[in-house]
């Protein structure tokens, strides 16, 4: 055989891999797993286990341009098949901490096109019960690409979403007062995108083996607030049967207080020399720039919150709940040193401050926090203090929301005692470490380096918190064989998630009782201030 017949031969072969490479490529594309939702198709992504993953896919359309501070609009069809590869923009929102990029803290760059939800399908074929995650973020940051990964619940045989919705002044900055009637509402936006994404769930989860009918709402911190909200919301009834809240409870605006909110953004607008009707064409990040400002300067924490005297949060929530408690089921807790975060722990002998509290008045939480001092006398400043706002914020308002429903929907209640093993919270339960465990999250970079990276505990204690979980979302009562019975609450029991695994316990009623006599509620709970 000559040279020239081998670089022939090797012509002809390179000439028909080349033919046959579109060929491959459609091939490859094919073997990505597909469904067919009521806009057309789509093509996601193969992860381990069978289960597929399908991302970034548009339940309403771009709030943007006319549909700025609108409610949330039909999405639009497609008629190729979609690609579902790649998650779907995060909502715009603040800088992220120094030398981290949007794109390295939420999973995506931000925009006011956000309205997506992604969804992991298990691999058996269904039908499956459906678990929708409401991320947090004080209804000003967060993304549904940030934290958490449905791989667990979906090798449980859950289908998994997260969804995103516009946060900040794009979803909760109540714009009536300033630009008119049609604009009055338009604080409950982030909610009405909720809403929006469960309405599509209910519409297409079908086609990815869920059971529209056993559908559990889930979130943590704000989207654990946005959860409470939504139990309560008549245009949410029907849209969820349980519900998950994890360090929620109730934060609420009055149509009076949220005006007042708005006010802040019209002051600096007016110190710009424009009106308020700037609000909408103007540009998104010096939106973000004025929310910043505005938070600076409001007096308490949580700028943004669900807004009473709207169509989709008539009442405050806890009141709404004592009379028709939706869900039929409820798993709610907190975690013991939720409070870590928000203290300074050089003053943790100051005066209580108005801008440590959003829901009680400071001049009688002071008096609460002197019952503090001589209750728990033993502890030091700053555990007194971490122990203190964590009930203001987290454990009084969440029991309050159990308390309101129980003996009318099953309910169980948590308290997650489990410390970071290191990292900036070394030693504390601090708020949002529940996560870690509960959707079994040990390998994420950003969750290790605020949290720690779990130790010996995190295995045995992941696999616990998360088969509970599971059971929940399948319906039935979260407990694990082998391990101990989560009884229900009645007031008092709960389970304690503590040294690596789980025990019964009981809510410290005592504690609870330093708060009677204080209304709970804030800037929404008896108008303006």
């Amino acid at each position: 055989m000559t040279d020239s017949d081998i670089s022939r031969r090797q012509w002809l072969g390179g000439a028909a891999l080349l033919a046959a490479a579109p060929m491959l490529a459609r091939a490859n594309e094919a073997a990505r797993p597909e469904a067919r939702v009521a806009q057309g198709a789509l093509r996601g992504t193969w992860e381990a286990d069978g289960i597929a993953l399908f991302r970034g896919i548009p339940f309403a359309a771009p709030p943007v341009g006319a549909l700025r501070f609108r409610p949330p609009a039909p999405p639009a069809a497609w008629s190729d098949v979609r690609d579902a590869s790649a998650f779907g923009p995060a909502p715009v929102q603040p800088a992220p901490p120094p030398g981290i990029s949007h794109r390295d803290f939420l999973g995506a760059d931000i925009s006011e096109d956000c309205l997506y939800l992604n969804v992991w399908r298990p691999a058996t074929r269904g039908p499956h019960p459906v678990l929708v995650w409401i991320h947090g973020g004080g209804n000003m940051a967060g993304a549904a690409s940030q934290g958490v990964n449905g791989m667990a619940f979906a090798r449980a045989g859950i289908v998994c979403v997260t969804i995103g919705y516009r946060v900040g002044a794009f979803g909760f900055l109540e714009l009536g007062a300033l630009l008119g009637a049609s604009y009055r509402g338009s604080g409950v936006n982030g909610l009405r995108d909720q809403i929006a994404a469960l309405r599509w769930v209910r519409d297409n989860i079908h086609a990815f083996g869920g059971d529209a009918g056993r559908v559990t709402i889930s979130g943590g911190s704000a989207g654990g607030k946005n959860v409470v909200a939504l139990m309560a919301s008549p245009p949410a009834r029907g849209l969820f049967a349980s519900a998950i809240v994890e360090s929620g409870g109730q934060t609420i605006h009055d149509l009076c207080s949220a005006d007042a909110v708005a006010a802040l953004f019209a002051e600096r607008l007016r110190a710009d020399g424009m009106d308020a009707g700037a609000l909408v064409t103007l540009a998104a990040d010096r939106i973000n720039a004025l929310q910043v400002e505005a938070m600076a300067a409001y007096p308490r924490p949580f700028l943004f919150r669900a807004i009473t005297g709207t169509d989709v949060v008539p009442e405050a929530p806890i009141a709404a709940l004592h009379r028709n408690p939706a869900p039929q089921r409820l798993l709610i807790g907190t975690n013991r040193d939720e409070g870590i975060m928000s203290v300074d722990r050089t003053k943790a002998d100051a005066p209580v401050a108005q801008r440590e509290l959003s829901n009680v008045e400071v001049e009688s939480a002071a008096a609460v926090a002197a019952r503090y001092d001589r209750r728990f006398a033993r502890l030091d400043a700053l555990h007194r203090r971490v122990r203190f706002l964590s009930a203001a914020e987290y454990v009084f308002p969440s029991l309050q929301v159990a308390d309101a429903v129980r003996g009318r929907a099953e309910t169980w209640v948590y308290r997650f005692e489990q410390p970071a093993p290191s990292g900036p919270f070394a030693g504390w339960a601090v708020h949002g470490s529940e996560a870690l465990y509960a959707w079994k999250l040990f390998d994420d970079p950003l969750l290790a380096a605020t949290f720690g990276k779990a130790g010996a505990e995190g295995p045995a204690l992941g696999d616990d918190m998360n088969a509970r979980w599971a059971a929940f979302v399948h319906g039935r009562a979260p407990d694990v064989d082998g391990l101990p019975r989560w009884p229900a609450y009645d007031g008092k029991r709960l389970l304690r998630f503590a040294d690596g695994g789980s025990a019964p316990g009981t809510v410290d009623r005592a504690e609870m009782a330093l708060w009677k006599g204080v209304a709970f509620g804030g800037p929404g709970g008896g108008g303006c201030e």
